[in-house]
């Protein structure tokens, strides 16, 4: 039996600041229940400085998109703008021409080609074979999101048994993940957030939902707008009795990937024990998700509270980094 539940416990923040220090700066914390908290003056880097010493790792060494920039000492606000709207999908690197010479020699860079290359999404061979040059930024984003695979999954009702025993079948166990939708297509910061987070979360869209749809994921009417987020848990690793928890705007914020990850973070931490199958509640290393703290810690300082005896979290804020 499915319930709906649409809260969560109060303390649930994470602290998502700009990164102040080098560009892989480790965060940590101590054991327990505390979480990260997320900045309440939403600051970001958003542009990371590349050099010769740091390209092949940060560029090269990541599967993630890349669009890099090419500048002589500034980056047009264009440019910024684009970076800004487009946290968390992909991530982009500033070569200054002034001062790397021997990385743009490297790289082979024209200027006549555009100010900026994308290095699709892939490991080190398809970034060298396919990278893209562009002169406009909104063309590098669309690109840079077409790059990225789709591996959201697509609800029918006779396939839910199929969806959660593949989730609890996995190690560690992952959450079902249900986004409620009227387009066909998912939306790009869901498409980075289910590459990011597959390990522990299993997404699946729900494509113009039906009453049959939302009866069987545990909802007994219909959403009031779309899109909708839930989230199913369980209980004491009980498989025939599950919760829908439902990401709130309310608390979290639009729907964005920061928002999101905030809503993930917060669910792993306060329900992975209790999901059936192997969900390896008692590591650290899944309890935390840290191989995700590890990668957005490149370009977000995630900050873990203490908690104060009122129940409500604590937090350290740190210093905006210098900006392009």
């Amino acid at each position: 039996m499915f319930h709906t539940r649409t809260s969560i416990w109060p303390w649930t923040f994470i602290i998502l600041l700009i990164v102040s220090g080098s560009f892989a700066q480790e965060t940590g914390r101590s054991s327990g229940s505390s979480m990260p908290e997320l900045s309440p003056d939403e600051k970001y880097q958003d542009i990371f400085p590349l050099t010769k010493e740091n390209f092949t790792e940060s560029v090269l060494g990541s599967k993630d998109a890349w669009i890099v920039l090419f500048h002589e000492g500034s980056v047009n606000i264009t440019w910024k703008a684009m970076a800004a709207k487009s946290r968390g999908l992909f991530w982009i690197g500033a070569v200054d021409r002034k001062t790397e010479h021997k990385l743009v020699d490297s790289l082979g860079y024209d200027p006549e080609q555009g100010v900026a290359r994308l290095y699709p999404y892939g490991g080190k061979s398809t970034k060298t074979k396919h990278w893209k040059s562009f002169e406009n930024e909104t063309n590098a984003r669309d690109a840079a999101i077409t790059s990225l695979p789709d591996t959201v999954m697509t609800f029918q009702t006779e396939n839910l048994n199929d969806i959660l025993l593949e989730c609890f079948m996995a190690r560690p166990s992952k959450f079902p993940v249900f986004i409620l939708q009227d387009a066909t297509n998912i939306y790009p910061y869901i498409r980075a957030l289910a590459i990011r987070f597959e390990k522990y979360f299993t997404f699946v869209k729900v494509v113009k939902p039906t009453a049959d749809d939302l009866k069987a994921i545990g909802l007994p009417e219909a959403p009031r707008s779309l899109p909708e987020l839930f989230i199913i848990t369980t209980k004491e690793k009980m498989i025939n009795a599950f919760n829908a928890v439902r990401f709130d705007t309310d608390k979290f914020g639009v729907s964005s990937y920061t928002n999101i990850m905030e809503f993930l973070f917060a669910i792993n931490n306060q329900y992975r024990h209790e999901l059936p199958g192997d969900n390896r509640g008692s590591s650290q290393q899944e309890a935390e998700m840290a191989d995700v703290v590890a990668i957005e810690t490149k370009r977000f300082d995630i900050i873990f509270p203490t908690m104060s005896t009122s129940g409500r979290s604590k937090s350290s804020s740190s210093e905006p980094k210098d900006e392009l």
